[in-house]
């Protein structure tokens, strides 16, 4: 998960947590360069849309170098140890716990359509939401 500036506004409450985005990664270091430097689908969709990047931040973009400084000031929370083959499910778990509480989406998760046909496990929601809720 990459965590920003807690508290998001979502439409059930506040994501106190600020929670961006949520993935998987074979390989994280891979994944979190990928990431940080504009190079991923929700990162780079932030260089397109600096508007929308000053919300996300709560500060004024004016240029792609305030994108990259803000993106760097991001943390990340990882799950682990979780085996190879069962990342999807996880991830898929971690989204539809997301959603169940909040409403929506992670502001940068903007591919979820094939995701929802069905719920995943129960056990693996009440998983994934241990990662993702903090107590009100």
């Amino acid at each position: 998960m990459i965590l920003g500036k807690p508290p998001i506004h979502r439409v059930r409450g506040k994501d106190l947590a600020g929670i961006l985005y949520i993935g998987k990664a074979k390989n994280l270091q891979r994944r979190l360069y990928q990431f940080w430097n504009g190079y991923h689908s929700a990162s780079g969709f932030l260089y397109q849309h600096p508007s929308i990047a000053s919300k996300l931040f709560k500060k004024k973009i004016g240029s792609e170098d305030d994108i990259y400084k803000s993106l760097g000031k991001l943390s990340f929370r990882a799950s682990y140890p979780i085996n190879k083959r069962s990342l999807g499910r996880a991830e898929r778990a971690a989204l539809f716990a997301y959603v169940k509480r909040y409403g929506e989406p992670p502001p940068l998760n903007l591919n979820l359509a094939k995701r929802w046909k069905d719920p995943p496990p129960a056990n693996d929601i009440r998983w994934a939401e241990r990662g993702i809720l903090v107590k009100l």
